[in-house]
C-alpha cells in the first residue's frame, strides 16, 4: 500500500467498525455509488488508478475499492499469524466460502513457498 493512502487510513475518524464508515452507510442506499467515490479519493491522493491495455478502447480501472478489499483478505491470510477464516469473514462482511478458499489457497501457496525457500540444503 502506498504511503499516501496509507497516511490517509491511518488518520481516519473511526466511527464503528468499517474502515470507511460513510462508505458502509452509502452501500446501504446506492451500491454501485462507492466505486467512485472510491476511485475519486484515489485522485484527490494523485494515486492513478486507471491504466491503458493495448487493443482495448477504455482505460481500465488497476486500484479499485474491490482489489483494495482483495488485498487486505490476502494479506490477513498470509499475514504473521494468519488471520483465522471466521475472522477474515467477520472483518469483510459479505464473502462465499468458496471465494474466500481462494484466496486461502493462494495464501497457504505462499506461505508454503517461503517456508521452502528457508530451508537450508547445505548443511
Amino acid at each position: 500500500m502506498g504511503s499516501l493512502l496509507y497516511n490517509y487510513l491511518k488518520d481516519l475518524d473511526q466511527v464503528n467498525d468499517y474502515v470507511f464508515s460513510d462508505h458502509a452507510a452509502m452501500y446501504l442506499s446506492r451500491p454501485d455509488a462507492i466505486s467512485n467515490t472510491f476511485n475519486n479519493l484515489l485522485d484527490d491522493l494523485g494515486i492513478i488508478n486507471l491504466k491503458v491495455i493495448d487493443g482495448r478502447t477504455r482505460s481500465i480501472s488497476s486500484k479499485d475499492i474491490h482489489s483494495f478489499r482483495h488485498t487486505f483478505i490476502f494479506k490477513a491470510l498470509t499475514n504473521d499469524p494468519p488471520a483465522s477464516i471466521p475472522d477474515v469473514k467477520s472483518m469483510v462482511g459479505n464473502i462465499d466460502d468458496s471465494i474466500l478458499k481462494i484466496y486461502y489457497d493462494h495464501s497457504i501457496e505462499k506461505t508454503t513457498r517461503a517456508a521452502i525457500n528457508r530451508l537450508d540444503f547445505l548443511n
